[in-house]
């Protein structure tokens, strides 16, 4: 089976502190369901390491990648590589300029805490 590529935009990027989410977040290990393959809502950098992404249902997971993607905090889109049609799992992998990042963890988490807002809202 072909690998998906899936990408989210964003409006514009900021090179900030890492996002931390709130301390309720549940943190269950879970894959993300993609309901429809084309693409994943949102996302926010955290770091070089982690991603947060959004799906189609607007719940928010913490995706932990297993090394440094230098380019993560700086870019305006990501890709996500799926082997499987309509899921996201650990043995996946994150795009982010070119730089294929492998997916080490994904929980369940809160809305990240934006420092910085990426869409110009206060």
């Amino acid at each position: 089976m072909r690998p998906l590529i899936l990408t989210a935009f964003a409006l514009s990027s900021v090179a900030a502190a890492p996002h931390r989410a709130p301390a309720d977040a549940s943190g269950i290990e879970t894959t993300i369901p993609l309901l429809a393959p084309e693409r994943i809502r949102d996302f926010e950098p955290d770091g070089d390491r982690a991603v947060y992404v959004q799906d189609m249902r607007f719940r928010w997971y913490r995706v932990e990648l297993n090394r440094p993607c230098r380019p993560l905090p700086f870019v305006t889109t990501i890709a996500v590589r799926s082997r499987f049609t309509y899921a996201l799992d650990r043995s996946d992998d994150v795009i982010a300029d070119g730089e294929r990042c492998a997916i080490e963890r994904i929980t369940t988490s809160a809305a990240p805490v934006r420092e910085h807002r990426r869409h110009g809202r206060s």
